[in-house]
């Protein structure tokens, strides 16, 4: 075992021990370093560390490559996280990513921590149903599970291109193959076709490929059917054609 793997285990131990234990680990280990580089705020999403950039995601942590809380507290405590630990924000507040703000914890202990924090009763906005949604400094959790948040986005962004198109308006039009009406916008005016089987039609009639229907004879069970001329089919169905093959690997 590495020796910052093994400070991070005394560290993680340590609130579980005595008082004289607890001051004889800590003055072995050190004290953390106090001079860390800070971190700059670029704007909302964005946030600098020892020059590389971290994003802000959805639940409110700054990532990169790794988690910007966990960096900062390996460069402060010389250590190196091991496995089944992790960095707990005491006061609930991802963003806040000071060191007296961090503590490791096993994975248990994590989530304990986070299902005792506070909670209020409120309703779903996409499926209607009462939630105990967490309280956090910045913000209050809106929806009750991360599909009734997609649902609800991917609602309101139809909702806003049907809003679009009645305020842009309809062309009447033609079909250019079939001459049926077709009903475009004034901001999609390209517009041609009524369907994709026209729009097929019309790519073969520009490339010259000219085509009509034959009856042709299954080669297994000797019954008539419809095909194209450029289609080199043998047999009526896909039964049909397994069991062709079947007979002629039997023959080989």
């Amino acid at each position: 075992m590495k020796i910052e793997e093994a400070r991070a285990h005394l560290l993680a131990i340590i609130p579980q021990m005595n008082e004289k234990t607890q001051e004889a680990i800590t003055t072995v280990l050190g004290e953390p370093k106090t001079e860390i580089p800070k971190v700059e705020y670029v704007d909302e999403k964005h946030v600098s560390f020892k020059g590389h950039l971290y994003r802000r995601d959805s639940s409110g942590h700054y990532s990169r490559t790794e988690y910007l809380h966990k960096t900062i507290y390996e460069e402060g405590q010389k250590c190196i996280i091991p496995k089944g630990y992790e960095i707990h924000h005491i006061d609930f507040d991802p963003s806040n990513n000071e060191l007296r703000n961090l503590e490791m914890l096993t994975k248990s202990e994590h989530q304990k921590k986070h299902h005792q924090q506070e909670r209020v009763e409120r309703i779903c906005p996409a499926c209607g149903k009462t939630f105990m949604a967490r309280v956090r400094k910045r913000s209050i959790q809106s929806f009750c599970s991360q599909n009734c948040s997609r649902r609800f986005n991917r609602s309101k962004l139809v909702e806003g291109y049907q809003e679009k198109r009645q305020e842009a308006g309809e062309i009447s039009k033609n079909c250019v193959v079939c001459g049926k009406p077709i009903k475009s916008h004034k901001w999609n005016p390209h517009k041609k076709y009524c369907s994709h089987a026209c729009a097929q039609k019309a790519f073969r009639q520009r490339n010259g490929r000219k085509y009509y229907y034959r009856i042709a004879k299954c080669e297994f069970c000797g019954k008539e059917f419809k095909t194209r001329s450029d289609n080199k089919t043998k047999c009526c169905s896909k039964s049909c054609a397994a069991k062709l093959r079947h007979l002629k690997s039997k023959n080989k």
